[in-house]
């Protein structure tokens, strides 16, 4: 059984100041390319202002490429970073999709593990089952099925949520998470070189700031151990480069996914965001 693979960090050059008195860290995350074999990820989302909790989930069987790619493929790209982001207080990560090329083989399997029941912890008591889909037939390397729930579940702070399938190619399916309390961004203010942001909801939150596009990048960084204010170190703005970054507020649960030769991550998010438009701080982008 393959064990996942953390992101490994290498520091950057300096250590830049951060709100208060306080030095954010800047890392620089990387995968190493070129792996193969079978990863799940199910993620249920609370986001602010919208009804319930969405479902989604994608259970591969990869080869030729890596897993965070095979996810970028199919997810949206700060799903296959969350899945495996570990952030200390008071750091920011800098994330890239891999530049390297996949193998002329490299293929992803979405795997079968029949209907996803999902069961809201009480009083709320509601289940929902949740079909496999069948992936339209866009790339010849892409083939299987993907969850999503048509109709949200409903969201309690602090309850339980279980997940279980009968694995029609997977073997049984289980899980269990804890839903995280909601965060909301109480404030932001965006100047030519710096951003500040202010979070609603209490500590433990993440500011992950993400520009999609046929090159995805991002940058997640975790305030100071009990602060509710950040600012974002200028050398993860010149990472994301200027134009449209959507900026999101995450707190977020990890859970393992437990089924028989399927190792994978069960993430339950709450999120607010908006859009902002960043300056451009550099003619090339930090790497």
């Amino acid at each position: 059984m393959l064990r996942l693979r953390p992101l490994s960090p290498f520091l950057a050059s300096a250590l830049l100041a951060a709100c208060g008195d306080g030095l954010i860290e800047v890392e620089q995350g990387r995968e190493t390319p070129g792996e193969s074999g079978r990863y799940g990820l199910v993620v249920l989302t609370a986001q602010l202002g919208e009804p319930g909790v969405a479902i989604s989930g994608q259970l591969l069987d990869y080869q030729g490429i890596t897993r965070r790619n095979a996810l970028l493929a199919l997810a949206a790209p700060e799903l296959a970073w969350l899945a495996e982001l570990e952030l200390s207080p008071g750091t920011c990560r800098l994330l890239d999709s891999d530049a390297s090329e996949p193998r002329a083989l490299a293929r992803v399997d979405l795997l079968d593990a029949g209907p996803l029941v999902v069961r809201v912890p009480d009083p709320l008591d509601d289940v929902q089952a949740v079909p496999p889909r069948e992936l339209p037939p866009l790339v010849a390397a892409l083939a299987g099925v993907v969850y999503d729930a048509a109709t949200p579940l409903p969201y309690l702070a602090g309850g339980t949520y279980r997940l279980d399938a009968e694995g029609a190619e997977t073997g049984p399916v289980t899980a269990e998470i804890e839903a995280p309390g909601p965060v909301w961004l109480e404030a932001h203010t965006l100047d030519d070189d710096s951003l500040d942001v202010r979070i609603g909801g209490g500590p433990d939150a993440l500011v992950l700031l993400s520009r999609v596009g046929t090159h995805p990048v991002a940058a997640a960084c975790r305030p100071l151990e009990g602060a509710d204010a950040l600012r974002v170190p200028p050398e993860a703005l010149r990472h994301l480069g200027g134009g449209l970054t959507e900026l999101a507020l995450i707190r977020l649960r990890r859970s393992p996914l437990h089924s028989e030769g399927l190792p994978g991550t069960v993430l339950f998010i709450t999120r607010d965001a908006t859009w902002l438009t960043l300056p451009d701080l550099a003619e090339e982008r930090v790497r």
